[in-house]
């Protein structure tokens, strides 16, 4: 952990990506929780911003969380989540009436609203979600988080697809942004249009404008360039799974 805790401060944010690990087994619910705390302690004591961006299995892992549902005794609590009818379809976000009050939409440009709102872009390939129900029920959740979208699955079954933190850069998707500008697949039910990609540099804007409200930086420079990315070569996975590129390193 003490890793991790020297990249928090190196970093301007962090993703927790989608994925199918266990969450009560994996080492991606212990990082993920001590990244949590460690942004809601900064943001606590001195305001610092720190935004976390977590889809699908990202989402799950902080509505766990935050709902102090324990996940790391054995036993995943399911009794959040209810099954969906959502691999592989791209929705329309159903957005509340109150959605110009949330951080991810408020300043959206009316077009983005559009083109969200009313053509099926917004990629879903997930089993279970968390029931408006279900949610309006937790009052750990209800008071931490606030709905910015809702969507049904094929058999009409309604989960919430986006939610953001009141107080914190927290920003929490059943979906995939990123989808459509960077996973070509034709096997998936992904929309490459001319709105499905500006939509998807919209979230990632906004994303990146919330890490440079972060005053996070590496130590040094040296210690910066020996943990970029480019450090490594993507290997191409097209052949083998639906993700085109993975890294891989020890």
């Amino acid at each position: 952990m003490e890793e991790v805790e020297r990249m928090f401060h190196s970093l301007n944010g962090v993703i927790l990506p989608g994925g199918h690990v266990k969450l009560n087994q994996s080492g991606y619910t212990t990082v993920g929780k001590k990244l949590l705390d460690l942004a809601t302690k900064a943001h606590d004591q001195t305001g610092e911003v720190f935004p976390i961006w977590a889809e699908c299995l990202g989402l799950e892992l902080l509505a766990l969380l935050i709902g102090e549902r324990d996940v790391n005794k054995g036993q995943y609590d399911e009794s959040l989540f209810s099954l969906t009818d959502a691999r592989n379809i791209s929705l329309r976000l159903e957005l509340p009436s109150d959605y110009k009050s949330t951080k991810l939409l408020g300043s959206a440009p009316d077009y983005i609203i559009n083109f969200i709102t009313q053509q099926d872009i917004n990629y879903n390939n997930h089993f279970r979600g968390i029931m408006p129900e279900t949610f309006n029920k937790d009052e750990k959740l209800r008071n931490f988080f606030q709905i910015v979208s809702i969507n049904k699955d094929r058999k009409g079954k309604p989960f919430i697809s986006t939610m953001e933190a009141r107080k914190y850069p927290f920003y929490l998707f059943q979906w995939h942004p990123a989808k459509p500008q960077f996973e070509w697949s034709r096997v998936k039910d992904i929309k490459h249009t001319q709105e499905a990609i500006l939509a998807g540099q919209y979230w990632a804007n906004f994303f990146v404008n919330q890490a440079r409200l972060s005053s996070h930086q590496f130590p040094s420079i040296k210690e910066e360039k020996a943990a970029l990315m480019y450090n490594y070569n993507p290997v191409y996975t097209g052949n083998l799974i639906t993700m085109l590129q993975c890294y891989f390193w020890k």
